[in-house]
C-alpha cells in the first residue's frame, strides 16, 4: 500500500433535476468547501444530508449521485452532486436474522424507515452504520432484493457481540488509603439494548456503591435517559478528622443534535451528613469551653490545658467542619 498525494477540493456544485427544488436550495447541505482536503466521508455525509432534506420536502424517491473531476496536475478535485427523481420503490419487508440475543425491535429502531415506506438507499445505509456503532452488534450487513419491480425486501444480518463484563480494580489515595472496586457492566440488558452497571468500592478509609441505568431510546425516541444512584462513606484519617455519608441520584438525558454531537443535561439530588468522633482513640470533638478546656474520654475528667497539651493537640475538628455538621442535622 502506498499513500498518494493529498488532494484538495477546488469547488462544489449541486445540479437538481427536480422541478420544485432548486440547486441553490440544496447547496448548504454540502459538507465540503473549496480549499478543504478531499474527504470521501464528507462526500457520503453530503449525500445523506441532501437525501434527508429531499425526503423532508416530499421527494422520498430522489437519487443523489456524487461525481468528482480530478486535476492530477494541481492535485484538486471538483465535486458535483446530481439530483434526480428515482423510481418509486417501497419496502415490502424488513427481515432481521442472526440475532440470537438482541430483540428484533432493538435492531429495527436504528432505521428511520420501515415496512411500507419508500425505499431510500441512503437511509438504509445510515441505519447500517448505526448498528455497526451500537454496543449490541459486532457486525451488521444489509442486502436488498426486489420481490416485484416496485417492492424490495431488506434483510438485516447481524452478529451479536458479548456485552457483559466484570472488572476488578485497586489503588491508593491519600484520603481513601488502599481501595478496591468490583463492577459488573451489561450494555445489552435482557437483549433490550439497555445499559446497566453495578459497582461496589471498599477502601481503607472509605466505601461505597453505585448503580447506573440507561435507556437509549426513551419514549421510543432517540433520547438516552438514565439514572445514577450512589452512596459513599468516608472514615476519619490523617487528612480528615470526621466521618461523612453522601447518598444521592443523578438524572441524565442525552439529546442528539447531529449524528456526531449529543447534548446531555443532568440534574443531581443528594443528601450528606457529617459525624465527628469523640472517643479515646479519636478525640476530635472534646473542646468544651473557653481556654481550650477539654474532656478526657479515657479518664472521664476535665483537664486543664497547657501550652503543649490541650484540646487542639489531639486532633480537634475545625470550626468549619463543626458548622457543616450542624447544618447536616
Amino acid at each position: 500500500m502506498e499513500e498518494g498525494p493529498q488532494y484538495h477540493v477546488s469547488g462544489t456544485s449541486v445540479s437538481s433535476h427536480l422541478a420544485r427544488v432548486s440547486s441553490e436550495a440544496l447547496q448548504p447541505y454540502v459538507k465540503l468547501r473549496a480549499g478543504d482536503v478531499y474527504n470521501a466521508s464528507a462526500v457520503d455525509d453530503s449525500v445523506n444530508a441532501i437525501t434527508r432534506e429531499l425526503a423532508r420536502r416530499g421527494y422520498a424517491f430522489s437519487d443523489v449521485r456524487p461525481h468528482g473531476q480530478r486535476d492530477d496536475a494541481a492535485h484538486t478535485i471538483a465535486v458535483a452532486f446530481t439530483v434526480d427523481d428515482g423510481p418509486k420503490v417501497y419496502i415490502e419487508r424488513l427481515d432481521v436474522v442472526g440475532n440470537t440475543r438482541t430483540r428484533d425491535y432493538v435492531i429495527r429502531r436504528e432505521f428511520d424507515i420501515g415496512e411500507g415506506d419508500p425505499y431510500n438507499h441512503a437511509m438504509v445505509e445510515q441505519g447500517e452504520r448505526r448498528l455497526n456503532r451500537s454496543a449490541t452488534s459486532r457486525s451488521a450487513r444489509l442486502d436488498a432484493s426486489g420481490s416485484t419491480p416496485d417492492r424490495v425486501i431488506v434483510t438485516i444480518e447481524v452478529e451479536d457481540q458479548p456485552t457483559g463484563s466484570i472488572s476488578l480494580s485497586g489503588g491508593y489515595s491519600t484520603t481513601a488509603g488502599f481501595l478496591a472496586e468490583v463492577a459488573f457492566t451489561e450494555t445489552n440488558f435482557l437483549g433490550r439494548g439497555q445499559y446497566v452497571k453495578v459497582s461496589a468500592q471498599e477502601g481503607q478509609y472509605s466505601r461505597g456503591w453505585g448503580l447506573s441505568f440507561t435507556e437509549p431510546y426513551f419514549l421510543d425516541q432517540r433520547l438516552a435517559a438514565g439514572i445514577d444512584v450512589f452512596h459513599k462513606e468516608q472514615n476519619p484519617n490523617t487528612w480528615a478528622t470526621y466521618e461523612s455519608w453522601t447518598t444521592g441520584a443523578t438524572l441524565r438525558l442525552g439529546v442528539p443534535v447531529t449524528n456526531e454531537f449529543t447534548v446531555q443535561p443532568s440534574y443531581s439530588l443528594y443528601g450528606s451528613a457529617i459525624k465527628i468522633p469523640n472517643t479515646s482513640s479519636r478525640p476530635y470533638d472534646n473542646c468544651t469551653g473557653p481556654g481550650l478546656q477539654y474532656y478526657d474520654i479515657s479518664t472521664a475528667t476535665y483537664l486543664t490545658p497547657n501550652a503543649s497539651v490541650n484540646c487542639l493537640t489531639d486532633g480537634e475538628a475545625s470550626v468549619a467542619i463543626k458548622q457543616a455538621r450542624r447544618r447536616g442535622r
